[in-house]
């Protein structure tokens, strides 16, 4: 823990026992997370965005109903979790595999997934391909992908492929990323997520995001794996994602602002709204907000809808 980052957090709830896992994955991979709760009830499982981590939860969970537990947790590269080997790019698939490694680990044999942006995108892989081990599904602005040509896609996928060479080639070569005060630290949190997360909401991003620097005392790096910064993005089409919305019937909470700065095609969009209006249990909320993360800057915003939610819909079940 960065003790000094504290005086930097707002005040938060802290009756909720929680307990730092680390989940060794038969690949050989591990994943690190916070597990909020007991730890003889099968948890919700929360996934975060893309370059984020666990603690973009930690605003939202103390909020939410007590009777259950929760295990936010660092997808890989992310956070205090594994980066993946030399020449082995990131992309959303895998982290499909990592749910089920979870769940062997556990012996779960369903799950309910809480996801934001990016871990709401790997949650819905997850519902299409798993149907049948999905108890209930949260996504907070997922589906709001860019308004791109499907030309557009392969070529920025191309372009990503190239870049993940050249970094992959250079994370190897540098001992210690460049390092930072806490207070610049926080700036570019707030600057690299162009303004969506806020200053006072940065502190609980860098907590699982940085190190000390070994090199210059009172300074800090960013921890994460910096291939992350090209995901690949594999071109699908997008009736896959009909198909799923379609085929969905699980209780399914869809959380977005079409203020949010991430935009989907609208005539897609609408489509895929319809599509999902076709499972009974599909619940469509609407945020008035302009941020991409208002589960952190804006938690009263959502938690009650939340709340309700996973009370009318979620199972308290011992995996002990």
């Amino acid at each position: 823990m960065i003790e000094e980052l504290q005086k930097y957090k707002s005040d938060q709830l802290t009756d909720i026992k929680i307990t730092e896992v680390q989940i060794n994955l038969s690949n050989g991979m591990c994943i690190a997370g916070k597990w909020w709760g007991n730890l003889k009830k099968k948890p919700i499982l929360c996934l975060h965005g893309w370059q984020d981590n666990a603690g973009t939860f930690d605003r939202l969970i103390p909020l939410l109903p007590r009777e259950f537990s929760y295990l936010a947790i660092d997808l890989l590269g992310h956070g205090r979790s594994s980066w993946l080997p030399r020449g082995v790019p990131y992309n959303l698939f895998d982290n499909v595999y990592t749910i089920i490694y979870i769940m062997k680990e556990y012996n779960w044999q369903s799950i309910s997934i809480l996801g934001h942006s990016m871990g709401g995108a790997i949650a819905f892989l997850f519902s299409i391909m798993f149907p049948d081990k999905l108890d209930c599904l949260v996504t907070i602005e997922f589906g709001k992908n860019p308004d791109r040509s499907d030309i557009e896609r392969i070529m920025d996928a191309r372009d990503n492929i190239l870049n993940f060479i050249v970094l992959d080639e250079k994370s190897q070569a540098i001992s210690e990323p460049p390092s930072y005060t806490l207070e610049e630290m926080i700036e570019k949190v707030h600057v690299g997520s162009f303004g969506n997360i806020t200053s006072e909401s940065a502190p609980y991003i860098l907590e699982r995001n940085i190190k000390k620097s070994f090199k210059v005392p009172g300074k800090y790096f960013f921890s994460r794996d910096p291939r992350l910064r090209n995901l690949i993005l594999t071109p699908h089409p997008e009736n896959l994602t009909l198909c799923g919305a379609k085929n969905m019937t699980a209780p399914y909470l869809f959380l977005y602002s079409p203020e949010s700065p991430l935009f989907a095609k609208e005539f897609f969009f609408d489509q895929f709204l319809e599509a999902s209006q076709e499972n009974s249990k599909f619940q469509q909320v609407l945020v008035d907000s302009e941020s991409h993360h208002y589960h952190l800057n804006e938690v009263e915003k959502i938690s009650e809808v939340v709340a309700k939610f996973l009370i009318e819909n979620q199972k308290v079940i011992h995996h002990l």
